[in-house]
């Protein structure tokens, strides 16, 4: 399926910078997905604030539905998000960012675990 990469797996990190040091980080972070990851369609997003409720349909339409890379940077743009790689991995990527720090909720495919209005 060509909407999908090799492990399908997201991971969200959810930090704090000061005096905007967290270009920086995510600088470093996106330098360590291309030294160490195998995939050549690794996916790297950002969203500044610690609100990810924008994201909150797409999350939703990511753990139902096979969606496409195409899709996926539209919503980032729509969402404010920065694209830092932009393989096929920006899927699952952008689909993480609501649920951070939920997850339990992250791994569930009924409507009983999906959020609802973030925030």
């Amino acid at each position: 399926m060509p909407a999908k990469t090799q492990n399908c797996v997201s991971t969200a990190l959810e930090f704090a910078c000061l005096d905007g040091g967290a270009e920086h980080v995510l600088a470093e972070i996106r330098n360590l997905l291309l030294e160490y990851s195998v995939s050549d369609e690794t996916g790297m997003v950002s969203l500044s604030g610690f609100d990810g409720s924008i994201l909150a349909d797409y999350g939703r339409e990511c753990k139902s539905k096979v969606l496409l890379r195409e899709y996926a940077l539209e919503s980032a743009r729509s969402a404010g998000a920065d694209v830092w790689l932009d393989g096929n991995g920006i899927i699952g990527a952008l689909g993480a960012i609501p649920y951070v720090a939920m997850p339990d909720q992250s791994v569930g495919l009924s409507e009983m675990n999906v959020p609802g209005e973030l925030g």
